[in-house]
């Protein structure tokens, strides 16, 4: 399981050797998935995704204005940097740090794979009546994984701390899941790539601790999808899953089922690549795209 509310079957299997970049793990044990799906989400083929076990057994930084991973061996490491040292446990496999949500304290799980800046787990909005007191406007789809997709309400809060990092206006997603990652009950949110990019990590593992490097990115507005809607990839184009109610993608009436094949006469998935237009849609207010379209046979 994880993001989603449904449950994928999964295989273990013994792998001789796998390498990234020049470090090497021998005789580990993987879990084997379809990630055909996570082709569509990401716009290009996913072969695998590697994490806790890579983390463990390393002094990982990841850099993201240079889009660089380090990895170092932990045996004599000792950080020589300027960044912010905050302290993390383990919830099972996902490394969880004590943050701040405009007043509201909570756990919050650090996750590089998600593409959101911040998104609530549902026991905490609820316990807090969240959506009676930021009275979201939008609800869509926020995110994909093993379980599907999964819906949110979105709203902008007003800050989010974790250590001495501050994040002003976050884009935030109130998530609605009963199972799945999100309906845990002893986790605030998830930290995704939205906040995380801010900062270049210094991820200390086998010590319990990460490092928070302010980049470049730091300062820059926390942009959310101006156009709301959710598109992955199709076989001809860029296939429109959701469209939120009262957003430019609405008044210009697209729908859910909708084929994207070209964007400014580019063609979808091969002159643009699904991450390209992304980008896109986070353009300034007044930014107009030409979209080229398949509805049914028209």
């Amino acid at each position: 399981g994880g993001v989603g509310e449904k449950s994928a079957d999964v295989a273990l299997a013994k792998v001789a050797r796998m390498e990234v970049g020049g470090a090497r793990l021998d005789n580990q044990t993987y879990a084997v998935l379809a990630l055909e799906s996570f082709g569509a989400i990401e716009g290009r083929p996913i072969t695998g995704i590697f994490g806790y076990e890579v983390f463990k057994r390393y002094v990982v930084t990841t850099n993201y204005e240079k889009s660089e991973i380090t990895l170092a061996e932990p045996d004599g490491f000792k950080y020589q940097g300027a960044g912010t040292r905050v302290p993390f446990t383990f919830d099972d496999t996902n490394p969880v740090v004590e943050g701040v949500i405009d007043g509201l304290a909570g756990k919050f799980s650090l996750d590089t794979g998600s593409r959101a800046s911040l998104d609530l787990s549902s026991p905490f909005v609820a316990k807090n009546d969240l959506m009676k007191r930021w009275a979201p406007k939008l609800h869509g789809v926020a995110g994909w994984g093993v379980g599907g997709p999964a819906r949110a309400a979105f709203v902008r809060a007003k800050m989010f701390s974790m250590g001495s990092v501050n994040v002003d206006a976050p884009a935030v997603g109130l998530r609605e899941e009963r199972k799945g990652s999100f309906s845990n009950i002893y986790i605030a949110g998830n930290v995704g790539a939205g906040v995380l990019t801010n900062v270049n990590i210094v991820w200390d593992s086998p010590r319990m601790q990460i490092f928070l490097e302010k980049n470049k990115n730091y300062a820059a507005p926390d942009v959310f999808d101006r156009a709301g809607m959710w598109v992955n990839l199709g076989t001809d184009g860029f296939e429109i899953v959701d469209v939120f109610a009262g957003t430019p993608a609405a008044q210009a009436g697209l729908k859910a089922g909708d084929k994207i094949t070209a964007v400014d006469g580019k063609k979808a998935g091969i002159e643009i690549s699904l991450p390209d237009f992304r980008l896109r849609l986070k353009e300034a207010v007044g930014t107009k795209l030409k979209l080229d379209l398949v509805r049914g046979a028209q």
